[in-house]
Parts: structure tokens; sequence; C-alpha cells
């Protein structure tokens, strides 16, 4: 359903929304780029109309689910589409990135929750807040329909068939799985749309001849779709390039990707990035709930913050850019290298002196 009724009068939709889920009570429903080389096939007008009218039916079929089925999350239970949904209203109604409590939060990367504070906002400024639901599910729908449009250019490229371009694009706009994502709270669509884009921007570039304009713009859309892709889902990005190195081996869509980023290093930071988000993530929430619990902020509560905050992003940093040097043999000493570069200990790869520091950190937040 898409309509729903007005909340009462001298309430935010944030606060009747979370207080709505807290109740256990059911949520309110709401309702190709010019001057390619000749060597790359360039997009004919036929073939051209083809994947648009695959892309036309991924939109189609999602429009049609979201119609039948979409509404606002929210059944008592505390979800990520729950969390999302709360985190979009709270940015559109401008208390800033609030977690469903109401704290300051960084649960999620912010790409997705303020992708959803920016449709609420416009829909608030036309006085059709309450179609989020519709609205929300058809534009991305309308993101799947860019999605299988990338694909499907991105297979004929590789491939040189349309065909081939076109039973790709076919698979993304008609598989169940992915028709229901359009309905859903979930930061799936924003991602994969992002990073389809990049996938179809690099295997053009990479049948572009370096250094001409069309390889240029590629690159440039490439590069901001990485960009914003890493603001949605950041960790996914390095997993996806270690399993594409299993298919191609030392390339990425015919780019020498493994030159600078080796299978080593992207598996290496994939992994790493799981144990030090667990790690933030118990840190943080240890930081914000024993104050909320207690009362009131322990001692050095601001001094602990801001320096486990600073060591974080040393160890990060430090950790990795260790990692990089020692696979390229940037350490002559393999003490050093033991101590600053890699481990070589599964799930533990980051020098002992970025292990220890890590350690210090953890004992101070449990101090």
């Amino acid at each position: 359903m898409i309509g729903a009724d007005r909340p009462p009068t001298g309430t935010t939709p944030a606060v009747v929304y979370c207080r709505a889920v807290q109740a256990g009570s059911k949520a309110p429903s709401a309702s190709e780029p010019a001057g390619a080389q000749q060597r790359l096939e360039r997009p004919g007008f036929a073939p051209m109309r083809a994947v648009l009218l695959v892309a036309l039916v991924a939109v189609v079929v999602r429009v049609a689910w979201v119609l039948l089925f979409a509404e606002i999350p929210g059944r008592g239970i505390i979800s990520d589409p729950v969390l999302y949904h709360a985190y979009g209203l709270r940015l559109a109604d401008g208390q800033g990135y609030l977690s469903f409590w109401g704290y300051p939060t960084s649960y999620y990367p912010p790409g997705y929750p303020f992708f959803l504070g920016g449709l609420y906002k416009v829909l608030y400024s036309l006085g059709a807040e309450y179609w989020i639901a519709g609205v929300v599910g058809i534009v991305q729908a309308f993101l799947w329909g860019v999605t299988t449009a990338a694909v499907a250019l991105s297979a004929r490229w590789a491939f040189r068939s349309a065909g081939v371009g076109l039973a790709a694009g076919a698979v993304i706009a008609l598989w169940p799985n992915l028709i229901t994502y359009a309905g859903a709270w979930l930061s799936e669509s924003l991602f994969v749309c992002l990073f389809s884009v990049a996938i179809a921007a690099l295997v053009y570039a990479a049948r572009s001849t370096a250094g001409t304009r069309s390889f240029v713009m590629a690159t440039v859309i490439a590069a901001a779709a990485i960009a914003a892709a890493t603001m949605v889902r950041p960790q996914v990005l390095l997993g996806i390039v270690t399993a594409h190195y299993a298919v191609e081996g030392q390339g990425l869509y015919g780019l020498p990707f493994a030159e600078y980023l080796p299978y080593t290093i992207t598996r290496t930071w994939h992994t790493q990035l799981a144990v030090l988000w667990i790690a933030t993530a118990w840190l943080a929430t240890g930081l914000y709930v024993a104050p909320m619990l207690g009362g009131r902020d322990p001692k050095f509560q601001r001094l602990g913050v801001n320096f486990l905050f600073v060591s974080l992003l040393v160890i990060v940093i430090g950790s990795f850019a260790g990692q990089w040097a020692a696979v390229h043999r940037f350490f002559t000493n393999l003490t050093a290298n033991f101590w600053f570069g890699h481990q070589g200990y599964e799930y533990v790869d980051l020098g002992r002196f970025w292990q220890i520091y890590l350690l210090i950190g953890l004992f101070l937040w449990v101090a």
C-alpha cells in the first residue's frame, strides 16, 4: 500500500516512526560514449535500442512489484531496513546522522542513509511525504534499470557480442530476487547500480586507446562511480576485486590492476577491514552505551574518544601502507617487515607493531 494517515500535529515523522516500532506496532505504510576507438564495438542504434528495451523491462517489473507490495519497514523488529529508514527521516528532519535512539552513530556507511534522506527531504518540500514507500521503490526501480543497461553494455563490449550483452541484461532484469530489492530499504540497489556503472566504464576504457578523450572520460566516470559506491558499501569492493582475480588472473576487465593491488593485498585488506570494523564497532558501542546506561560521562571521556579515534586512523593507514609495502618488497629487512609490514597470519596480517597498538587501544577501552 502507498497511502497513510497523517501523524498527530506537533510530531516529526522520525519521532512517530521510532515510537511506533519501539511499541511493536506496524509502521505507517506509503504507498554510449562518443570518441571510442575503432576497435571498440560502436553501439549502433538498433543494438542500443535493444539494451534500452531490456532496461525498460527491468524498470516496469520492479515498479509493478513496488506498487503491489511496497510499504515502509517496521513491525516492532529492529532490522537494517528499519534503521535505514529512521536514519533517513532524521537526516531529512535536519537532526543529523543520528541512530534510531537519537545518538550520534557511524554504524552504517553514510551513502544509503543520505540517499534516503535526500529523497525524503524532496518529498517533504513537495508535501508528498506520505508517498514515501512508492517513491523510494520507484526510484530504486530506475536504479535497477541503469544497472541492467550497464551490465548489458559491459558484457557486450567485453565479449564483442550484442547477443551476450542482451542475455546478461535480461538476467539482471528478470531475476526474481533482484526484482524484490526495488521495494526493500537496503543499500544493494544503490551500490549495485554504482558499481555496475563503474565496471561498464572500465570495460569501455580497457577497449579504448590510453590518452584519448574517450579513455579519459571513461576513467573519470569509473573513478567517480567507485568513490560513490565506497560510501555505500566500502568493504565489498575489495572482495569483488579479489573474487574477479580468480576469473581473470592478473587483471580487472583488461586493466593491469594486479600490478598495483595484487591478489595478496586485496585479500589481506578485505579480511583486515572486517576485523577492524568489528573492533571499531565494539569500541564505539561501549563509548556511547556506557554513558547512556550510567547517566553520565566517565572521567577523561573526551580525551579517550579522541585518542582512540586518532589511533584508529593511524593503525588503519599505517598497517595498510605497511602491508602494501611488504608485498611489493619495499622492506629489505625481514625484522622490519614483521613489525611494520605483513605478518602473514590469517586475519592478523597487520605488522606486529600495529597489532600491539590495537591491543593497547582495546585495553584502554575496557579501562
